[in-house]
């Protein structure tokens, strides 16, 4: 996604469409606990088996519509304007992108050895940590110990990814605010909004 964003974005407006993009794995749990107690009370094919069939055919009309709609630059993209292509190229003029493409070599060793990488593993690893036990355990709660019914249940458990949700969302925005407005340097803010 970071190399298709870079392709398109300029970069005074990454943080904000990234933070869209990734955004959209909180909204699809929103969706999911909420439609999918729904259909696990009311579905077809016996109820629970319908949250599989609904997320699986909703993925395969997400991926032809990928397929069909996105590209890889502007400039191989067949269903835009002439236009278009030249305002989204002109915006990125400044950036990274030039037309001589050089091969570079990819430093493993420097990676491997490299603290700043260990550092964006580990805050990985710790909020997927996180995402996951709350993702499995809040339903479970809310079932065992709060006794509410799987359509209740599916509700209240996606109130703390609407959160996390407009959280991601505002987030990508105030980067890009403190970085456009030179609030703060371009790495700083990504530290910064990658410990919040």
């Amino acid at each position: 996604m970071h190399s298709l964003l870079g392709n398109w974005v300029p970069p005074s407006e990454r943080s904000k469409f990234t933070a869209m993009t990734y955004s959209g794995t909180q909204l699809g749990i929103v969706v999911t606990f909420a439609l999918g107690s729904l259909m696990c009370a009311h579905g077809f094919a016996g109820g629970w088996p319908s949250i599989f069939y609904v997320c699986g055919i909703s993925s395969f009309i997400w991926l032809i519509l990928w397929m069909w709609f996105v590209s890889d630059t502007p400039a191989e993209h067949k269903r835009i304007s002439r236009e278009e292509k030249e305002y989204i190229m002109g915006l990125l003029a400044d950036s990274t992108h030039d037309t001589k493409k050089k091969e570079l070599q990819v430093p493993w060793l420097e990676i491997a050895k490299s603290m700043p990488n260990y550092a964006i593993v580990v805050s990985n690893i710790t909020c997927d940590w996180g995402l996951y036990t709350l993702l499995t355990y809040i339903p479970t709660y809310m079932n065992d110990v709060l006794k509410l019914d799987i359509t209740t249940n599916g509700l209240f458990s996606s109130l703390p990814y609407i959160v996390f949700w407009a959280t991601v969302f505002c987030g990508g925005w105030l980067a890009d605010f403190f970085r456009n407005r030179k609030l703060m340097s371009t790495t700083n803010t990504r530290k910064l909004f990658d410990t919040i």
